[in-house]
């Protein structure tokens, strides 16, 4: 797992993550469907109903990050 504060660029070792009944099922949804789907898109988007908070929620295989950017290879490779 690794978690990056996209803001000020820091990687973070936890946060705390309150969600509606409703976002609780678009997040299971969305991590069902990605679990269970072999194209290449590897990351969703949960957002709350006025688009003012998003949660990005990707999948990664350690052995090949390449389809991510230089900055998320940084996070995955070296927790950094």
């Amino acid at each position: 797992m690794r978690i990056l504060d996209t803001e000020n660029d820091k990687a973070l070792k936890d946060i705390n993550i309150y969600l509606t009944r409703v976002e609780v099922h678009e997040l299971f949804d969305d991590l069902k469907a990605m679990l269970e789907t072999s194209s290449q898109e590897h990351h969703v988007h949960i957002n709350d109903l006025q688009y003012e908070h998003e949660i990005t929620f990707a999948l990664y295989d350690e052995e090949d990050v390449s389809s991510f950017d230089e900055r998320s290879k940084i996070l995955i490779n070296h927790d950094k």
